[in-house]
């Protein structure tokens, strides 16, 4: 019951968090509790820890998006764009990368309010495992069509 409480806690705010699409949805959630059960959050730490969490999740995902948008600009458009344009992109890219940096810090000011400093370290290592895992399963399943793969229809094709 220790573990479970956490998870739904935060299964909770991901749920009233974000309106994503299901395969998304499934994701955070797997992640979520990945982490959860890494870090041992108690409930008092996960009520305070997945506000917080997802709030810097939710300015990454922003920040993603615009490098992303930036590459794609870039990408189409790359033998048409002047050296001063290209100064200019490069400068945005900087500027996204600085701000990843210092969305990342406050993330570790902000849980070192009420978090032990070793679960914040711990913190990092669960979320490079569980991309690493992710990463594994995708690439393991991908094409087989298998009941565990990441696709919308549970590996057996559209419906």
């Amino acid at each position: 019951m220790k573990q479970v409480l956490p998870i739904l806690i935060a299964l909770l705010f991901i749920s009233t968090a974000f309106a994503q699409h299901p395969k998304r949805k499934k994701i955070k959630a797997l992640k979520t509790a990945h982490i959860t059960n890494e870090l041992n959050l108690t409930s008092s730490e996960a009520e305070k820890f997945w506000p917080v969490y997802n709030a810097s999740e939710e300015k990454h995902h922003q920040l993603r998006n615009e490098s992303r948008q930036l590459r794609k600009k870039l990408k189409e458009n790359f033998d048409a764009i002047s050296e001063s344009e290209a100064k200019v992109i490069l400068q945005k890219s900087i500027n996204l990368q600085n701000r990843m940096h210092k969305e990342r810090n406050k993330l570790t000011t902000d849980l070192i309010q009420f978090l032990p400093a070793k679960k914040i370290i711990l913190l990092k290592k669960a979320e490079e495992d569980f991309t690493r895992k992710l990463i594994k399963k995708f690439r393991d399943h991908r094409g087989r069509g298998t009941e565990g793969d990441m696709s919308p229809h549970g590996g057996r094709g559209p419906r």
